[in-house]
């Protein structure tokens, strides 16, 4: 009988332990279901929320920010390649049976440095600066070197030409004899270091103050003088930072401490876009059109979308220059106030933003431009894939993932009244050269971007994937496909206080 007994005791002992153990595992296992519930709730209301602000917190302009140094002194590798137009017979400008006929020469690459300085944050959530660039001429990558010897339009007696065209005939007189006097032509050959960053000095230029105030400020003359290494020809900008309104981020409020382009009338005043640093993010629709401020071009031009684009696995919205930036008006409304006198669509007027000599802006080879420019001269052959203008923005950040900017610099030629050099000189808009300004985002850049997002986007589904899995379990529980045996339920509640009790010791 003891021995009965004993048997028997040693069995309820040996069953209450095993329905302790179970009744352990069975509350484990509903704090651990109805703990991945919770997170998972907690995830889809504030998860995706709270890396969406810290994303755009780290988009923010600000001394201490992330951006801060990449947008002031860039470090990736960025070039600027510039092709010139050789003038091959300046001696048959007044020939009416021939055309002028160029040859292009380039590219001239430059390394290109830029830079920021006098930079000065606001109260009004705007940053203030001024910016420069130093270009380095990079030979083994360039067609051709700065002792090329190239013939083009020479703008020095171009401009004193254009500037005394409505003055009275004694001054007129007056000019026509000073360009007599110093030997001026109706073109110059030098070097294409003369000819770009460098310049060349005159002697016609002692008395350049005569014709305009601001040329007193040059001492050489040259298609690109005053623009490496200084910011003499730049002015001062000041952007939205995004503190405080995202949406906001890099558009221009200012330029030159206006709001307007003191320029123009109408539209064409408004100051509009961003100076190409920085886009708001989130943009609702992707078709609307992204302005690009260029108070070099005197202007904001238009890029609209145009499609979608993968590079380096990011998706991006693909926007190029088009028509509507060089329409004269006829179509597009806007543009009428820049174009103060009659011209045919293609290219604008910049005079106003050039010391007011006769400088038009295109694109190269005057693609997209009215059929009678390209027909004046001879070598011009505008093709999409060399001279369109675009970028592409990631559509999600609007982060700059690539972009392409080429245009081309013209010069009027005409007669100016009675001065006797220009006389006879057919009205021809004449190419001198054009720029070609490419960027492409790195992989390593590309691949930090990347994950930066799949993290984003996956966190909106982490919420629904923790509550299934916390649901899952619990079914699993209730349906007995966790376990072989019977779910022993009793004294479960002291069980789970037990077990929290353990947890917490």
């Amino acid at each position: 009988m003891d021995s009965t007994k004993t048997k028997h005791a040693v069995e309820k002992k040996i069953k209450n332990k095993d329905e302790h153990i179970k009744n352990s595992w069975f509350c484990r296992y509903n704090l651990l279901s109805v703990t991945l519930i919770a997170f998972g709730i907690s995830s889809l209301l504030f998860l995706p929320d709270y890396i969406h602000k810290q994303m755009m917190f780290n988009l923010e302009l600000r001394p201490d920010s992330r951006t801060f140094s990449e947008w002031k002194k860039p470090t990736v590798q960025l070039y600027l390649d510039v092709y010139i137009f050789n003038w091959t017979n300046p001696e048959d400008i007044k020939n009416a049976s021939t055309k002028p006929i160029l040859h292009q020469l380039g590219p001239y690459r430059f390394r290109d440095y830029p830079d920021k300085h006098n930079i000065t944050f606001h109260e009004n959530s705007t940053v203030s600066y001024k910016k420069s660039n130093i270009y380095y001429f990079v030979p083994e990558m360039s067609n051709g070197t700065m002792d090329d010897v190239i013939s083009g339009v020479n703008l020095l007696a171009l401009g004193a030409g254009h500037s005394s065209r409505y003055w009275n005939a004694f001054k007129q007189y007056g000019v026509s004899t000073s360009l007599n006097t110093f030997g001026q032509k109706i073109h110059v050959v030098k070097s294409a270091r003369e000819m770009l960053f460098d310049g060349y000095a005159d002697p016609l230029m002692t008395i350049g103050s005569w014709f305009s105030s601001d040329a007193a400020d040059f001492d050489t003359v040259g298609y690109m003088v005053k623009k490496n290494a200084t910011d003499r020809l730049t002015g001062k900008y000041t952007v939205h930072t995004g503190v405080g309104n995202i949406s906001e981020l890099g558009k221009i409020k200012k330029y030159n401490d206006k709001s307007f382009f003191p320029h123009y009338q109408g539209e064409c005043r408004k100051l509009k876009g961003s100076p190409g640093e920085f886009y708001p993010p989130g943009r609702q629709n992707k078709e609307d059109t992204m302005f690009l401020f260029t108070p070099e071009m005197c202007r904001s031009l238009p890029y609209e979308y145009d499609y979608d684009k993968t590079i380096h696995g990011l998706t991006g919205n693909r926007y190029t220059l088009g028509q509507r930036a060089v329409d004269n008006g006829q179509l597009y409304n806007e543009n009428k106030c820049y174009f103060q006198h009659e011209m045919s669509s293609g290219v604008w007027n910049m005079s106003a933003c050039a010391f007011n000599n006769p400088i038009f802006m295109s694109y190269p080879h005057f693609y997209m431009a009215d059929q009678s420019y390209i027909d004046a001269v001879e070598g011009l052959s505008p093709q999409q894939e060399l001279h369109e203008s675009y970028m592409t923005l990631d559509e999600k950040l609007s982060i700059t993932l690539e972009t392409t900017a080429r245009f081309q610099t013209n010069v009027m030629l005409d007669q100016f009244g009675s001065i006797s050099l220009y006389k006879n000189v057919p009205k021809i808009l004449m190419p001198l050269f054009f720029i070609e300004h490419k960027f492409i985002i790195g992989e390593s850049d590309a691949s930090q971007l990347y994950y930066g997002l799949l993290i984003f986007n996956l966190s909106k589904y982490a919420g629904f994937v923790l509550i299934f899995l916390g649901t899952f379990l619990l079914i699993c529980r209730r349906l007995k496909c966790c376990n072989k045996g019977p779910v022993i339920e009793k004294n479960l509640p002291e069980a789970c206080a037990l077990v929290i009790k353990e947890n917490t010791v």
